[in-house]
């Protein structure tokens, strides 16, 4: 018997992937973990809202870029820890580069090893166009998830190389459509 799969958005990529597998009837339970204001509005999406000190997080991410490192502060809540206390498939999805989605995914992946659950990581990495800080900081936390487990890794910079340049929207129907590949190699 197959144990359901409990797809598990962060930050405001995670929540649009997560968003679109529901939208194609990706059979499994959903959650978002992001900003108030960025919050899902799909009734059976459940949000888990998140909120940080901006001007701590702009100090922070500074630094970490300065020091070639992501020394996030803890972000698993009590109410983030409740996602994952059932003994079921995990995937989380997000987006590397901005500071929620990057940092979830960095601790809930040692979480998830602590707790002995069985999990994949979709996620991706920006474009050129976002910004030296949001690249370099991506890279830093590729390379620290790279250590810890085995990713699946979408570059969108890679995607606007395969298809050429594209307006956005069309951009992120094809990301959508590569993250939903990527899941279908899991297997599950």
């Amino acid at each position: 018997m197959k144990t359901e799969i409990h797809f598990v958005g962060l930050g405001n990529a995670g929540k649009h992937i997560a968003e679109y597998f529901h939208s194609k009837r990706v059979s499994g339970s959903y959650s978002v973990v992001t900003h108030p204001d960025k919050i899902t509005q799909t009734s059976d999406i459940e949000n888990i809202l998140y909120c940080h000190d901006v001007e701590d997080k702009i100090e922070r991410r500074r630094m970490e870029l300065q020091n070639h490192t992501v020394e996030s502060i803890h972000l698993i809540t009590n109410e983030i820890k409740q996602l994952f206390e059932y003994d079921t498939r995990y995937v989380l999805l997000s987006g590397l580069g901005k500071y929620m989605g990057t940092n979830l995914t960095l601790q809930l992946t040692d979480y998830l090893i602590s707790k002995e659950r069985k999990f994949h990581v979709l996620c991706s990495t920006p474009f050129a166009f976002e910004g030296d800080n949001t690249n370099d900081y991506a890279k830093i936390a590729l390379k620290k998830l790279l250590q810890i487990t085995n990713p699946k890794v979408i570059s969108l910079n890679g995607l606007r190389k395969k298809y050429g340049n594209m307006k956005l929207a069309e951009a992120y129907d094809r990301i959508d459509n590569e993250f939903l590949e990527e899941f279908e190699k899991v297997g599950w």
